[in-house]
C-alpha cells in the first residue's frame, strides 16, 4: 500500500492514509468524517497527494452505496434523494403562493367594480355593479344606514343611500318627504334632498 496525502474539500484539512488501487477509492476524513472520492495522483518520490473532488459522498437510503450529495437520483438503484424531494416541495409551495396571489389581486380588482348590499331583511347579500371604478362604499349595509338619522346618513354614506334607493331597498326622496308631510315645492329641506 501507498502513503497518500489529500486535503478534505469540505474542511480543508491535509491527511495521510494508506491508499491502494485496488480498494475502494473512497476515503473519509479524519477531522470532519466526509466522505470523499480521491482524485488522480501526481508521483512524488513515495508520496502521492491527492485532491478530494468538491462534491462530498454520502450512502444512498436505500441501496447504501455512495453518491453524489447533489444526485437527484441514485446511479446504482434509482432511488430518490433528499435533493429530488425539496426541489419538488419548493416548486409546491412556489406555484400555491403565485395561484394565492393572483387570487387576491383578482378579487381586490373585482371588488373596484361592485357593490355588495348586505342586511338583516336580506337572505343572502346582493351584488350590485358599480357605475364607475372605485373602492368607495363598496360594502353597504342596510340596517347601519337606516339606523342613523336620514340628513346624516345622506352626507355620510352618499352612494350608499343612492344605490339603495335604485335597487329599492328605502324610499326615495321624494317619499320621504311626502311620509314626514314637507311641502316639496318650495322647501330648504326639500331641495337638499333633491339635490344631494
Amino acid at each position: 500500500m501507498k502513503k497518500v496525502k489529500y486535503r478534505c474539500p469540505t474542511c480543508n484539512a491535509p491527511q495521510t492514509v494508506e491508499y491502494s488501487p485496488i480498494m475502494s477509492r473512497t476515503l473519509r476524513c479524519h477531522k470532519c468524517g466526509a466522505r470523499f472520492v480521491v482524485g488522480p495522483s501526481k508521483s512524488k518520490s513515495n508520496v502521492d497527494w491527492k485532491g478530494g473532488f468538491q462534491r462530498s459522498l454520502v450512502p444512498c437510503e436505500d441501496c447504501c452505496k455512495d453518491i453524489s450529495s447533489r444526485a437527484e437520483r441514485c446511479p446504482h438503484c434509482g432511488a430518490p434523494t433528499p435533493n429530488t424531494k425539496i426541489k419538488k416541495r419548493k416548486k409546491w409551495r412556489h406555484t400555491v403562493t403565485v395561484a394565492l396571489l393572483a387570487a387576491a389581486i383578482t378579487v381586490f380588482i373585482g371588488l373596484g367594480f361592485i357593490h355588495i348590499i348586505t342586511g338583516s331583511n336580506l337572505s343572502s347579500p346582493d351584488v350590485v355593479v358599480k357605475d364607475s371604478f372605485g373602492f368607495s362604499e363598496t360594502f353597504i349595509n342596510i340596517d347601519k344606514i337606516t339606523g342613523m338619522p336620514w340628513l346624516f346618513a345622506r352626507s355620510r354614506h352618499p352612494i350608499g343611500c343612492k344605490i339603495l334607493q335604485q335597487k329599492g331597498y328605502i324610499e326615495s326622496n321624494e317619499s320621504f318627504l311626502q311620509r314626514v308631510g314637507v311641502d316639496i315645492g318650495n322647501n330648504s329641506i326639500a331641495k337638499t334632498f333633491s339635490h344631494p
